[in-house]
C-alpha cells in the first residue's frame, strides 16, 4: 500500500488531469509518478496538452507537487498576478495560480523556426 504522502501526491496528479480536461484539454499522467514510463523525463509527473483553436498545440510537462500547506510568502496575493522567487545565484522561478496558466497557455503560441 502508498504511503500516505504518495497516495496524496497521486491524488493531485488526478485532480490536476480532471482540471484539464474539464477545461477542454488533454492531461496525461505517467504510471508511478514516474515520466521514464511514457518516454518522458523521470521527474515529470503529468504531460498537458492544451488546446488551442487556430494555434499550434503546446504541451507542458508538469511536476506535481502538494503540501498540507505552502508559505505565505510564495503564494500571489489578491493584488499580484505572479511571484518571481529565486534563491541566491539561482535561476527564477514563477508561481501563479492554475486559471492564469491556463489563461496565458491557451494564448501561447510557439517561436516559428
Amino acid at each position: 500500500m502508498a504511503s500516505k504522502s504518495k497516495a496524496k501526491g497521486n491524488q493531485y496528479e488526478r485532480e490536476i488531469v480532471k482540471d484539464a480536461e474539464r477545461r477542454g484539454h488533454t492531461a496525461e499522467r505517467a504510471w508511478g509518478s514516474n515520466g521514464e514510463s511514457k518516454g518522458w523525463h523521470a521527474e515529470v509527473d503529468v504531460l498537458l496538452d492544451v488546446k488551442m483553436p487556430m494555434r499550434y498545440p503546446a504541451s507542458f510537462r508538469i511536476q506535481a507537487k502538494r503540501r498540507k500547506a505552502i508559505p505565505a510568502w510564495i503564494k500571489p496575493t489578491s493584488d499580484v498576478d505572479v511571484v518571481f522567487t529565486r534563491s541566491d545565484r539561482e535561476k527564477s522561478y514563477v508561481v501563479m495560480t492554475a486559471d492564469l496558466f491556463y489563461q496565458m497557455a491557451e494564448q501561447y503560441e510557439p517561436p516559428r523556426k
